[in-house]
């Protein structure tokens, strides 16, 4: 008997060594892009946070696009329960974060929920705007998305000019716009019943960054602005998607060439700007290697594979 008690009495000893060992359980609440889309806001409501012992601080990190999670910053527990990221570019891809708690004896909880901000890019298709956004991932529980026309950013003076049915629809076509016009978008979704209440503001509802049509494209062309280009699936047998980043509403013109520098398909110049994918119909090639030029002033050559 003597000694089943001492069994016992170490394995509760074990048990509660692990349970301290436990690290803070974390939640995000939701993430978003605050308003003039110059970086990303991740927010935790503090009491969703739970631990065996009190929290000391809460560390974020952020993908880096291929499922690795990297440590971006880190907030005191008792500081504000947000973190605004600045190294990120909202206007250019959307983002995925996780966080971290840490206790006061310095031991790690595991991640908490994935939690991805809404990136919005636009596409002149005649005189119509195809808006096209990237489903967004949180904690919070959504309906529909909203899409507005900003009127006025001083004023958050906006005009809502499309709801979604629910949360499968991810883009929408602007009909008919004044191509002579320019129009500032943003999408966001239906407002929370219960906000996330952070420690400096509460949250409503997620939005994307703001993306402008300039009729004109008044941009400067001094830098590269084109960026994340990759060609997919590649090789291909019949079907490529050109995936690009523009920081610029100029046009974009696609041309593939062979080996010889002959010019084989030539597709319809594009206006994009964000995150956009454009198909390729490459069906009618031989196989071969061949060159796709990205050009909106600044040409950018990609290496193409047929087989």
């Amino acid at each position: 008997m003597k000694n089943l008690y001492l069994l016992l009495a170490a394995s509760l000893m074990v048990f509660s060594q692990n349970v301290q060992a436990q690290g803070p359980q974390t939640n995000i609440c939701l993430v978003t892009v605050n308003e003039a889309s110059s970086h990303n806001i991740i927010v935790w409501d503090r009491d969703d946070q739970t631990s065996v012992n009190p929290i000391d601080s809460i560390r974020i990190y952020r993908e880096d696009g291929q499922n690795n999670y990297n440590l971006v910053g880190a907030v005191d527990y008792d500081n504000l329960s947000e973190f605004q990221d600045p190294s990120a570019n909202p206007n250019t891809q959307s983002y995925s974060y996780k966080i971290k708690g840490v206790d006061e004896n310095g031991n790690v909880g595991p991640f908490s929920n994935k939690a991805s901000t809404i990136h919005l890019s636009l596409t002149q298709i005649g005189s119509d705007l195809e808006l096209a956004w990237t489903n967004y991932e949180g904690g919070a529980s959504f309906n529909f998305y909203r899409c507005w026309n900003i009127l006025d950013f001083s004023t958050n003076d906006k005009v809502n000019i499309n709801e979604t049915q629910g949360m499968n629809t991810t883009s929408w076509m602007f009909p008919s716009i004044d191509t002579n016009q320019s129009y500032e978008i943003m999408v966001d979704m239906d407002e929370l019943n219960t906000p996330c209440q952070s420690t400096k503001e509460d949250y409503n509802s997620p939005r994307s960054n703001r993306s402008i049509y300039n009729p004109d494209g008044t941009n400067s062309l001094s830098e590269d602005n084109l960026k994340n280009i990759k060609l997919y699936p590649n090789p291909s047998t019949g079907q490529t998607t050109l995936s690009l980043s523009s920081n610029i509403w100029k046009t974009i013109d696609i041309t593939i060439i062979d080996v010889s520098g002959k010019v084989v398909a030539k597709m319809k110049p594009v206006k994009a700007l964000g995150q956009t994918n454009i198909p390729l119909n490459t069906s009618e090639l031989d196989q071969g290697i061949y060159s796709v030029i990205i050009d909106n002033g600044i040409k950018h050559v990609e290496r193409l594979v047929i087989k």
